[in-house]
């Protein structure tokens, strides 16, 4: 079980998905799915099974007595699931200990550079939404599925989500953090949603076999019309559930099929929806539309010229004035590596400026860090012997920034670092 949230990120990374929160919320749809079947429906399936064996193989025609007495029982399971997962995982998430564990390996194994020592001693660790969500929407779906059949369930449940508000409450404001890296702007709280619906369905869905099955002391049906209160309840509320497949329009002429899954309810879906699927107004100042290319100073446009000249040459080819030879136009290559070469020597000419200005306010989101982010200075810890003030004035007069400010190594070769690093970039 602790393998499967890694190789299901392994799996949605090699979906291509290019962003660390697209990845959580895959992963946490997938390990939903995985949660629900196995630790619920196969647990609940094969308690009621195992158990009303023996009565079927010596009476097969008591199938749905047996199966109607016994698949209930299952729920003593869960009970003990839900109140485990309520002591201790409240109690282990106080302690910490695995991570306390992780801490001093890391440091030991990974802690060779005063950077790296200052990122596992002062970074926060992150919320693996992916993971944290699936186990507690499955909480939710068994206390959904067994409340009618044991209400005792409900008690408990509700006992275990005040531990666990207790716990985030004190994680979120002293152990954990949410970088700007890993916000969704609220994504995961309609999948959640969407994840707790499931359980309704599922809970409807066996109410009403638990009905049908049901047989009174002359072995014959004793709640159908229960079960078909039941059923029209499903079609009432699958009743909104809706999926549509639109055909939305880009600007410039371009159509593209989108597929708008609405899987929620239908209140849910109207609520969340636009929130979802549209940037909000708040934002979108930090939004970036369709580039555009700048126009040239000059008169006509250069593919203009081009083609014209392609055409003429290839009309002097057909009257046999000009041999036809394959023309391969590197010019665009050739005065695209050219402006590229003027843009990194600061030229600032009448054709570059544009050109510039556009780099400027274009999204770097996912380029390379070396190319956008400024050099940062080495930081090396100072020691007993001297040989780091030896390396950087080295560095100073090479023209190399160097810094040996708040890190310090012992004589055991022992880093400790007592500050952020230099110019607080780590």
């Amino acid at each position: 079980m602790a393998l499967l949230p890694i190789f299901l990120r392994f799996l949605a990374h090699f979906e291509g998905i290019p962003r660390r929160t697209g990845l959580e919320l895959s992963l946490m749809t997938r390990y939903f799915i995985f949660q629900v079947i196995h630790s619920f429906l196969i647990v609940t399936l094969s308690g009621g099974l195992i158990q009303a064996l023996p009565g079927l193989l010596n009476n097969p025609t008591s199938v749905p007595t047996l199966l109607a007495s016994n698949l209930p029982q299952a729920s003593t399971f869960f009970l003990t699931y839900i109140t485990l997962q309520g002591l201790t995982g409240a109690a282990g998430g106080i302690l910490q200990i695995v991570p306390l564990v992780v801490y001093y390996v890391k440091l030991i194994i990974l802690g060779s550079t005063p950077r790296s020592i200052y990122k596992i001693k002062f970074t926060l660790r992150n919320v693996a939404w992916g993971t944290t969500f699936p186990s507690l929407t499955l909480i939710v779906v068994i206390a959904l599925v067994y409340t009618p059949l044991q209400p005792i369930t409900a008690g408990l449940a509700f006992a275990t989500f005040w531990l666990f508000y207790k716990l985030w409450t004190y994680l979120f404001l002293y152990v954990l953090d949410q970088p700007a890296s890993g916000d969704t702007g609220g994504l995961f709280f309609p999948k959640a949603i969407q994840h707790i619906f499931v359980g309704l369905y599922v809970q409807q869905i066996c109410l009403a076999a638990l009905f049908f099955l049901a047989r009174n002391q002359n072995k014959k049906a004793s709640a159908i019309p229960e079960g078909a209160l039941m059923i029209v309840l499903i079609i009432f509320t699958c009743a909104f559930f809706l999926r549509a497949l639109t055909l939305s329009v880009i600007a410039d002429g371009v159509n593209v099929f989108r597929v708008h899954s609405a899987g929620f309810h239908f209140v849910v879906n109207q609520s969340y929806g636009p929130l979802v699927t549209a940037l909000p107004l708040t934002l979108a100042h930090k939004s970036y539309g369709m580039p555009h290319q700048p126009s040239l100073p000059s008169g006509e446009p250069e593919d203009d010229m081009a083609q014209e000249n392609e055409e003429a040459d290839a009309e002097e080819a057909a009257q046999g004035k000009k041999p036809a030879v394959a023309v391969h136009d590197t010019r665009g290559a050739t005065d695209g590596f050219d402006k590229a070469k003027q843009i990194e020597n600061g030229d600032d000419d009448e054709e570059v400026r544009p050109l510039r200005e556009r780099a400027a306010t274009m999204p770097t989101d996912f380029n390379h860090p070396a190319t956008v982010e400024p050099q940062r200075p080495i930081w090396i810890p100072r020691d007993e012997l001297g040989l780091a003030d030896a390396e950087a004035k080295s560095m100073l007069a090479q023209g190399i920034d160097v810094s040996m400010k708040d890190a310090e190594m012992n004589e055991r070769g022992k880093i400790a670092v007592d500050g952020r690093p230099p110019k607080d970039m780590v």
